[in-house]
C-alpha cells in the first residue's frame, strides 16, 4: 500500500499540477475556471492534513489566506 509520505508526495505533485495549469490558462485568457478553482479549494485541506498542519490555527490562517488570494 501506499505510505503517508507517498500519499503526500502525490498529493503536492497534484496540487502542484493544478496551480501550474491554472497559471498557465491566467497567463493565456486572463481567467482560471471555476472548476479548477474549486478543486484546488477541495484539495488544499486534505493536503493541510497529511503535512501536519493543526486543525487550529494552522489549517484557518491557510483557509483564511485561500480567500484573500480567490477573492
Amino acid at each position: 500500500g501506499m505510505t503517508a509520505g507517498g500519499a503526500s508526495f502525490a498529493l503536492v505533485a497534484l496540487l502542484v499540477a493544478l496551480l501550474l495549469v491554472a497559471a498557465a490558462t491566467d497567463l493565456r485568457s486572463r481567467t482560471i475556471s471555476n472548476g479548477l478553482n474549486a478543486l484546488i479549494a477541495l484539495l488544499a485541506p486534505p493536503f493541510w492534513l497529511v503535512s501536519g498542519l493543526t486543525p487550529w490555527p494552522e489549517m484557518a490562517i491557510q483557509f483564511g489566506l485561500g480567500l484573500v488570494v480567490f477573492g
